[in-house]
């Protein structure tokens, strides 16, 4: 069982996570290139974009109190490990896959998903969501000031 110092760095940890995934969102917005410019305690150095998205990626893992991991992009999972990765029941995920919503190959009687697809659709799902949030909230504010 983790320390209540253990638990209290986590906690800290995962509230910077948030706050920075905000901040460098935000900032990636601005950018319009292939390689972005970051600073680092004075000194300036230019990374490819793809890499300041791994690392939302990771702040975004680390501000839900999660371990960020990495897998190969051709990593291929079952519908179950898709199901446990979306947070979702294997029969949904059979339907995400019959109506084309993630791609897949059949290897016999079995459907085979890239892992990078499914954290894709996952992606996708997730931004919707906060959007639909959003939009809610934002009607919720509007009909207060009526």
């Amino acid at each position: 069982m983790p320390k209540h110092d253990e638990i209290a760095r986590r906690i800290d940890e995962a509230r910077r996570s948030a706050d920075a995934l905000e901040i460098l969102e935000e900032a990636l917005k601005q950018v319009q290139g292939a390689l972005v410019k970051i600073e680092i305690e004075g000194t300036v150095i230019e990374v490819p974009r793809s890499a300041v998205v791994n690392m939302l990626r990771d702040l975004q893992d680390l501000s839900w109190g999660r371990v960020p991991t990495r897998a190969p992009a051709e990593t291929e999972i079952g519908t179950q490990e898709a199901a446990v990765l979306l947070n979702v029941s294997r029969p949904y995920v059979v339907k995400l896959l019959d109506a084309g919503d993630i791609p897949f190959r059949k290897v016999g009687n079995r459907r085979r998903l890239l892992l990078a697809d499914v954290i894709e659709y996952k992606s996708r799902d997730d931004e919707k969501r906060r959007q639909r949030l959003a939009d809610l909230d934002a009607n919720e504010d509007g009909s207060e000031e009526n």
